[in-house]
């Protein structure tokens, strides 16, 4: 929220969309007391997406403001419960390492639409 005001939202989820896969990537890679510090960072940056994103749909003009937030809502949370249920389903096939690797490689696929929106003048 803050840093998002500061620097502009789009700005911040950019750095989102680049510092994910990167926290993940590491997360992969580290052991012991470091993994505590890593998913702390991690959840910080993965759960900051949704206020940012909702500060962005709630500033669209609209003479029904509460369908659209409804609708966004609605979205982000059937779009959540699907990411789990496809997060066990590959960590049941594959393993949980190797799922939490091929998520962070999917999560750079923000990245362009990120730089979409921001083509799109929204701020």
């Amino acid at each position: 929220g803050v840093i998002s005001d500061k620097i502009g939202r789009i700005k911040t989820l950019y750095i989102i969309a680049l510092l994910t896969p990167l926290l993940m990537g590491i997360f992969t890679m580290v052991t012991g007391i470091y993994l505590i510090g890593i998913l702390i960072l991690l959840g910080f940056v993965i759960l900051s997406t949704g206020p940012v994103m909702l500060s962005i749909v709630n500033r669209f003009k609209s003479d029904h403001p509460a369908l659209i937030n409804g609708v966004f809502m609605t979205t982000s949370f059937a779009v959540g419960a699907i990411a789990i249920l496809l997060t066990g389903i590959m960590g049941d096939l594959w393993g949980l390492e190797t799922t939490f690797k091929i998520s962070s490689w999917l999560s750079l696929g923000s990245i362009p639409f990120v730089i979409l929106m921001s083509r799109m003048g929204i701020k």
